[in-house]
């Protein structure tokens, strides 16, 4: 059966079309609620005048090109996919998204850490809102004061201090610069902790990076590099550390120890918020090749995959959990492994498996359209792994044709011919495309078209190359 849906969502000031074809009733159900879901916040804040209570309490008017003030992000669950979705299809909205944030840093002098209206929750470790300008900076939102949001993210990554309620950007800063890791004998999530800061450096040295400003952008680079700091030589992973250097006592990757039960009835790992050390290790996919040879080579690290995807949805257990925001990125890791094939075969089971349209469809929590996320850019046949960096890693597309009106005037059509979910060979444009990575800059104004020749059996030669995984980008 054929059909062909178009979706066009209205806001404040956009106008956004997704249509497929092909697929099951069940498939394109899941799609348009996932693209309706990935851009339902943040929500206007403002009033029609323009008028909204900043965090100091005062009245303030949006100004300049910005058309309204936004509130309540999400921002460590939709830096994974969903800014980067907003940005690609409606730049100005997100514009005033990142604008939005920069306002609030400078009535609070801090970026705010999941916000909700005009305060600040301190919801989950990282530093994610860091991460949301450098995102949409990438995929083309560019509107707002790129500069001072910078600045911004600068003095949360370098200045320890208290903003709102007392509360801190980034929890432990000291001892991260210190140290290059944040310590388990004072902060209970300092593994996951430590990894979600390095994301949030490296997405901060993309857009230093692109403002020109060097010294800024090889700081934060150098800085992005403190995972290494928390792996483990023994076990090859990522593994909690004291003050002193010395390594915590009982670990155990796949047992999960030693644990914890938190009040709110999730098991995590000691020094893991919510999870435990195989969901988060692979959280470092701005550099995957220094991890994969620092847990022992690619040879060690398939099998790893391969017992992680066992099961989809996992708490408490060493398994691949669709429920939980660290995973989302993982299956692409074979992708930069050279093993395309297998991130073909995950992310459909992942769709088939843990989604459904009932109303308990969605694996967990959507968390501000984050879980929906991973279906939309999934059966897309496209995932935006490295946070802060402007193009998408090629998966396996769902649909036999889905038809994309980006920003800038530009269409991207992604269709695919013959049976099966794996990839065989690729076109960019009606000329073979070998790379597993596809840059924006490679999507021009007017028609584009990404089409895919699909099998049955897997194409074990296709992206194994060097130079046709997705670049090193340190």
């Amino acid at each position: 059966m054929r059909s062909t849906r178009a979706r066009k969502i209205h806001g404040a000031h956009c106008s956004i079309r997704f249509a497929v074809e092909g697929g099951v009733p069940e498939q394109r159900k899941i799609f348009y609620t996932g693209v309706y879901h990935s851009f339902l916040s943040p929500t206007v804040f403002s009033d029609e005048d323009g008028q909204y209570i900043g965090f100091d309490g005062k009245v303030h008017s949006v100004a300049g090109t910005q058309k309204a003030q936004y509130a309540n992000f999400s921002d460590w669950d939709t830096y994974r996919n969903t800014v980067q979705l907003q940005s690609l299809f409606e730049p100005e909205r997100e514009s005033d998204v990142m604008q939005s944030l920069v306002n609030d840093a400078e009535q609070s002098g801090w970026l705010p850490k999941w916000e909700a209206a005009n305060d600040v929750t301190y919801v989950m470790g990282g530093d994610s809102p860091a991460v949301l300008p450098s995102e949409a900076y990438a995929f083309g939102a560019r509107n707002f004061d790129t500069k001072k949001a910078l600045a911004f993210m600068v003095k949360g990554g370098t200045e320890p201090g208290n903003g709102p309620h007392g509360g801190e950007e980034r929890e432990f800063l000291a001892d991260y610069l210190k140290l290059g890791y944040t310590p388990i004998d004072k902060d209970r999530r300092s593994a996951s902790q430590t990894l979600e800061y390095a994301s949030d450096d490296f997405a901060v040295a993309q857009l230093a990076k692109a403002l020109g400003q060097e010294h800024v952008y090889q700081r934060f680079l150098k800085q992005s590099s403190n995972w290494r700091n928390l792996l483990d030589p023994e076990t090859h992973f990522i593994r909690p550390r004291k003050s002193d250097g010395s390594w915590q006592a009982g670990f155990d990757p796949e047992n999960s120890l030693p644990h914890i039960v938190q009040p709110w009835g999730v098991s995590e790992q000691i020094g893991f918020e919510e999870g435990n050390t195989y969901q988060y290790s692979f959280m470092v996919p701005f550099d995957y090749p220094a991890l994969f040879e620092a847990m022992g080579g690619e040879k060690a690290v398939e099998q790893r995959l391969d017992h992680f995807f066992e099961g989809l949805r996992c708490w408490g257990k060493p398994c691949f959990n669709i429920e939980n925001e660290p995973d989302f990125v993982t299956p692409y890791a074979y992708v930069f492994l050279g093993k395309p094939w297998k991130t073909q075969e995950v992310v459909t089971r992942i769709a088939k498996e843990t989604f459904k349209t009932t109303p308990d469809g969605i694996p967990g929590n959507d968390d501000l359209g984050a879980t929906s996320g991973v279906y939309v850019w999934n059966a897309l046949g496209l995932y935006p792994a490295v946070p802060g960096i402007g193009g998408v890693v090629l998966g396996t597309p769902m649909f036999d044709k889905a038809t994309l009106k980006l920003s800038g005037e530009r269409t991207l059509v992604i269709s695919r011919e013959g049976q099966g979910i794996y990839v065989q060979r690729a076109t960019l444009n009606g000329k073979p495309f070998a790379s597993t990575w596809l840059p924006l800059s490679a999507i021009h104004q007017g028609a584009n078209e990404l089409h895919f020749t699909m099998g049955t059996q897997a194409n074990t030669d296709r992206g194994t190359k060097m130079g046709d995984r997705p670049p090193n980008f340190r």
